[in-house]
């Protein structure tokens, strides 16, 4: 399967795709993103880990 995707913006694609090639950057761009555990610095074919958001009173951890 190919999936192609075409986005516009004011930043260079090269920024962007770092912004989120780098979980540890992720709450830069995505405040409701408290932290990120990532397996890998950068993400890759088989990274694996945890995404941390804002928790809500009656909401389920997951």
């Amino acid at each position: 399967m190919r999936l192609t995707l075409h986005a516009r913006g004011p930043q260079p694609a090269d920024e962007v795709w770092e912004r989120y090639a780098v979980p540890a950057r992720w709450p830069e761009w995505a405040p409701y993103i408290v932290g990120v555990d990532c397996s890998d610095p950068r993400i890759r074919a088989g990274s694996t880990g945890h995404v941390r958001g804002p928790w809500a009173p009656g909401s389920r951890s997951r």
